[in-house]
């Protein structure tokens, strides 16, 4: 298994190279389990999730221009999208990325664009929780390059 650093090693060698400069941020969220409470936690049952030791990385750096460039590792592919041609219609991790940036454009205005390496060594379709840690690591890593805190009440619908 390739430890947390060389997770994070790896997503800025990766970066260099697809974008010509280094990150400006580097965020990390782990993967977990349910103890208990498998599919409870949304229907307001009583779980005990717990992280692992299996993380996502994101590797950013925010651009002049509205365009948002993407290269996931672990998939092998890019995403190329203007902030003016946000597109919800596809069901992959992509949706993902799509609801966070309309997020973050409708709520705080957000006008300028990002290049991203997605890293991870979490198994993805397993049940650790792969497509939140995903979430959480991009809308920190957006977050902390906006300087934007989110208050606990705002949610990504």
């Amino acid at each position: 298994m390739i430890s947390k650093n060389d997770l994070i090693l790896d997503a800025v060698s990766i970066f260099k190279n697809k974008f010509k400069n280094e990150p400006d941020i580097i965020s990390m969220a782990p993967g977990r389990i349910n103890i208990i409470g498998e599919h409870t936690d949304y229907n307001f049952g009583l779980a005990i999730p717990s992280a692992i030791n299996r993380w996502i990385c994101i590797a950013l750096s925010k651009q002049k221009d509205s365009s948002i460039k993407i290269y996931n590792n672990n998939y092998k592919t890019s995403l190329e999208f203007s902030l003016s041609d946000i597109n919800n219609n596809n069901s992959s991790w992509m949706n993902l990325v799509y609801r966070t940036f309309s997020f973050f454009k409708e709520k705080y205005n957000l006008d300028c664009g990002f290049n991203i390496v997605i890293n991870s060594n979490i198994p993805i379709g397993c049940g650790l929780s792969s497509s939140t840690a995903f979430t959480i690591a991009l809308i920190n890593a957006i977050s902390k390059s906006l300087s934007v805190t989110l208050k606990k009440s705002e949610q990504i619908n």
